[in-house]
């Protein structure tokens, strides 16, 4: 599992790479969806991930919205689903947040 550290109130910003056998996979009309969700599964903030480059499958995802994030362990993946609804689902990645200083 990735452990990444972010401060409450900064912008989160992630980006990512579909890749299958070292390949980039072509991800043009496929949908993904991402949640944040902390410990006990409630749904913190369901991301709206976006394509960078669909024929080298890059795609990100962003909130500017984490001033409501609790601080602590949070938890989340991201989700590719292709045309024909094969699920690809990312590593779970554990979010540590902490108290932003400067406010």
């Amino acid at each position: 599992m990735v452990a990444i550290t972010h401060k409450r109130g900064d912008t989160f910003a992630l980006s990512s790479q579909l890749m299958i056998d070292g390949d980039p996979v072509a991800i043009g009309g496929w949908s993904i969806r991402s949640h944040v969700r902390d410990a006990s599964d409630r749904l913190i903030e369901a991301l709206t991930p976006t394509v960078a480059s669909s024929g080298s499958g890059i795609f990100a995802v962003k909130s500017s919205g984490t001033a409501n994030w609790p601080l602590g362990v949070l938890f989340m993946d991201i989700q590719l689903t292709d045309a024909g609804g094969f699920v690809r689902s990312t590593e779970t990645l554990t979010i540590n947040v902490t108290k932003d200083i400067t406010q």
